[in-house]
Formats: C-alpha cells, structure tokens, sequence
C-alpha cells in the first residue's frame, strides 16, 4: 500500500539523517508529504531551504536543555516562552540575507510551528492565512519530534508518529486537506 511505502522510504531517510540533522530529514519528509499531497510544485525549492533554516533561531535563545527530555506541558513559562521566540529570532537571521532570500522562504519559517486552528505560535494564524509549505513543513517537523522522542521522551515507529500527528489532527491542529491527501485519515 502507499501508506506501507511511505513508512519505509521514512524510515530509510531517517536512518541517513542523525538526530543532529533534524533539518535535513524535516526537508526530506516534507518534500514527500507535499508531493503527496500537492504534486510538483514551483514552491519546492523554497520548501526545502525553509526546511534547512526553520530552527536556526534555536542558536539565539537561551532555554534549559533539559527540558527537551520532558514533556513540553513540563516545560517552565519561561523555557516554553524562550524556545517560542526562536521562530522570531530565526526570522531576524535570515530576512536581510545577500542574496535575499524569497518571501514566501520567510513566510514558511515564520509559520513552521502555527496550527490550523491558530493555536500555535508565533503568530496565532490560521489555515487560510498559512502558505500550504508551512502547513506541510509544520507536520514534518512534528513528525520528527515525534519519531525522535522530543517533549515526550517516548521514541516512536513512523506508524506510532503518524497515529500521534493523526491525534493532533483530530484536535484541530493540521490541515485536514493535508492528511486526506496523503492518505492519514483513512490508515
């Protein structure tokens, strides 16, 4: 089935990408998704270079490392307020660049961690206003975190992953075109 194709082709990119190259697979699953779910599209490129820039704003916050192993509802106010202003400080990297980057690489990294229902941060937006990169970046970057154990320390298969995305989903915080289109609705 494509569901079983798409766990192993996952499972193959992850075992290339180490944990210390999150952006790299983050890219990888992304394109896929987005092939999935939209075909080729001229926004490719711009998607793969969001992907490789999304968390660069990491470098300029200060946030116990610790509280990565825990769960993010563990996570001080001021860790959970730190690690959110990274979207920002990524931003302010990377919008002065030589070359420019392109808006809509901007527009992407600035919404990675915004959710279909406006609950994610930094800005609160929802679906309509998000470009579709950043709706499929956002379940990408998910979807590692999920697989490598991060806020939740539980370590999980791509089917566990995607059962966890799926959950999420269900609480309004993906795409539903998204998921019907790459087919995590029906597995």
């Amino acid at each position: 089935s494509d569901t079983a194709e798409l766990y192993r082709d996952v499972l193959e990119m992850r075992a290339l990408a180490s944990a210390t190259d999150h952006s790299v697979f983050v890219g990888s699953v992304a394109v896929a998704l987005a092939e999935l779910a939209f075909g080729a599209k001229p926004w490719f490129p711009d998607l793969l270079a969001a992907a490789s820039l999304h968390d660069l704003g990491m470098s300029q916050i200060s946030i116990d490392l610790d509280s990565f192993d825990k769960p993010r509802d563990q996570w001080s106010s001021k860790d959970r307020e730190e690690y959110e202003r990274h979207v920002d400080a990524g931003v302010a990297l990377i919008q002065d660049t030589t070359p420019p980057l392109s808006p809509i690489v901007l527009q992407i990294v600035m919404e990675h961690h915004e959710r279909s229902d406006g609950s994610g941060f930094p800005g609160g937006i929802i679906e309509e206003k998000m470009h579709p990169a950043s709706l499929v970046l956002a379940v990408a970057d998910a979807f590692d975190r999920s697989m490598r154990g991060a806020w939740s320390g539980d370590t999980l298969s791509p089917a566990e992953a995607f059962e966890r995305l799926r959950k999420e989903f269900m609480a309004g915080h993906f795409s539903q075109s998204i998921f019907e289109k790459i087919g995590l609705l029906s597995a």
